[in-house]
């Protein structure tokens, strides 16, 4: 009885653990597409609304215009409402800036004068040296000294007929994407082709590089399965983003630390579901053959005295 129940036992346990991995697998990789879709209509989206900036002639005009008193340069910007438009009514926008070297221009709204700090960034020397579009991440501090991060869409605005340059920042809310992405099941974490985290569900992550190992090299990279973090096991679902008409990759990572440990709960407890199937039977034969035992035992010595005529 035992040998059958333990083989049988041991077969269910082993299958109910391939059920589970996979059951945990494929709501990660769907949790995983889920933040992938929202990034890309994000993405979509800012990228149209920056082709629209980008060529919209009130901001051309000012970007390549001459000022020869302040206010008429501020009475230009102010009269843009396409900029103040789209900065205050979409969500998902947490600033827009403009950065140019036009001498007439002042920091004022969302236009900033090109500072030497400003030219020895990477993003700008990127986007001054190519005119596709791409994503990035950019730190800022608040007045407060509070650290953020945010996920950018840096494009160069081309001037027609000056000698001037100009490059825009779309820069993504933070707090928009927690809204759209956060979950209290999974962890997910964003990051760029460097490496570093501009989102995750902790923002203790903010800044740091992806803990998690990655082919950068691989364009379309993707991974399913199992990664130690913190010293746990856990289920990882990792994809390759490609934003809308961007020379960019993103990296969704999205994290179950408590999988492995549920998938072992459950395993414990067929274990002893187990144990006690082979135990309660082996019990009740034991007991029912010590009794049948005895009583034949007890047959056996009357019999032995009736032959005896004792």
């Amino acid at each position: 009885v035992v040998v059958p129940i333990l083989l049988i036992g041991s077969f269910l346990v082993g299958n109910t653990y391939k059920i589970l991995v996979n059951y945990h697998s494929d709501l990660l990789e769907s949790d995983n597409l889920r933040v992938r879709n929202i990034l890309y209509e994000i993405t979509a989206q800012i990228y149209n609304i920056s082709e629209e900036i980008t060529f919209h002639d009130d901001v051309q005009g000012v970007l390549t215009g001459r000022y020869g008193e302040r206010e008429w340069y501020y009475e230009a910007i102010d009269s843009v409402n396409v900029l103040d438009s789209y900065e205050n009514n979409y969500t998902e926008i947490q600033e827009i800036q403009i950065y140019t070297d036009n001498p007439y221009v002042e920091d004022y709204k969302q236009l900033h004068r090109i500072t030497p700090e400003i030219r020895e960034q990477d993003w700008y020397r990127k986007a001054d040296s190519q005119s596709a579009v791409f994503w990035t991440e950019m730190q800022r501090e608040d007045a407060y000294g509070n650290i953020y991060w945010n996920l950018c869409l840096v494009r160069k605005i081309p001037l027609i007929n000056t000698r001037y340059r100009a490059v825009m920042v779309i820069k993504v809310s933070d707090d928009y994407l927690r809204t759209r992405i956060d979950t209290s099941q999974y962890e997910n974490l964003v990051s760029a082709e460097d490496g570093c985290i501009f989102y995750c569900s902790d923002r203790k992550m903010y800044g740091k590089k992806l803990p998690l190992t990655v082919d950068y090299e691989e364009p379309y990279y993707q991974y399913l399965g199992r990664e130690e973090m913190n010293g746990k096991q856990c289920f990882v679902s990792i994809f390759t983003l490609h934003p809308y008409q961007a020379e960019s990759r993103l990296y969704i990572s999205t994290i179950n630390a408590e999988g492995y440990k549920s998938i072992r709960y459950i395993q414990g407890f067929c274990v002893v579901i187990l144990a006690l199937a082979m135990l309660i039977p082996g019990l009740i034969i034991y007991f029912f053959t010590n009794y049948f035992t005895g009583r034949v035992n007890v047959l056996r010595q009357e019999m032995h005295k009736a032959s005896n005529q004792d």
